[in-house]
Formats: structure tokens, sequence, C-alpha cells
């Protein structure tokens, strides 16, 4: 069975910097190095969040519609 590492998205991954725009927000160069260190250990690495579920009220599918996009874009962006 693989093993994995999860981490938080929001102030965690992310810088939580007030007033900053969430595709501006900065990655989080302490823990993103602690999980590239874990990948190389073969743990896999899963990035959760909660954002957007206030918003659209706990529904998955339009989470997934209206923030997945943008948290991906995010991700993709910091490597």
């Amino acid at each position: 069975m693989r093993r994995f590492v999860v981490v938080d998205l929001d102030g965690t991954l992310t810088l939580d910097e007030y007033g900053v725009k969430y595709p501006q927000k900065r990655l989080n160069e302490e823990i993103a190095a602690a999980t590239l260190q874990a990948r190389h250990k073969g743990y896999g690495v899963m990035v959760m969040t909660a954002r957007g579920m206030r918003t659209y009220g706990g529904q998955r599918a339009l989470v997934e519609e209206h923030v997945k996009p943008g948290v991906m874009t995010w991700l993709d962006a910091k490597g």
C-alpha cells in the first residue's frame, strides 16, 4: 500500500498574506521542500482544500467546476 503525505492548500502550501488575491499567493517554500522530500522518499502527496465549500453550499460538483480550475492552475505554475 502506498503511503501519502497530505498537505492543506490555503495558509499552509500558500503563504497567507493579507490583501493578496488567490492567483498571486506565494508558495510556502518550506512546506513545498518538505513535500518534495517526501516524494523523493516514495510518498505520494495529496493537496487538500476546503476552498469554495461554503460559497457553494458544500456542493462538490460546483466547487470542482468553479474552484478546481484555479487551484490546478496555481499548482501547475508553482511546479
